[in-house]
């Protein structure tokens, strides 16, 4: 085999890879358009308000709000005494 048959090879899978994943992308999509799917597998949704949308400063109020429950949560659990 010559240097021509191998770049016609190497052409040929080439167009097949690309057709297979149009396929594939294809498939993704039309399953994505039926009704009441849900989330893919291993995917989770979102539960209470989306954060991103928010400001620095929101968003900065919200990481202290959670730092302060994590520390009156942690000095419950040690008690009055503190030890």
């Amino acid at each position: 085999m010559g240097t021509n048959s191998w770049i016609l090879i190497v052409v040929a899978a080439f167009f097949g890879y690309l057709l297979l994943a149009i396929h594939y992308e294809e498939k993704r999509a039309t399953d994505r358009r039926k009704v009441n799917l849900g989330p893919p597998n291993g995917i989770e949704r979102r539960s209470g308000k989306d954060r991103r949308r928010d400001s620095l400063l929101h968003y900065l109020s919200w990481v202290l709000r959670c730092q302060v429950r994590r520390l009156g949560n942690s000095v419950r659990q040690k008690g009055p005494s503190g030890s």
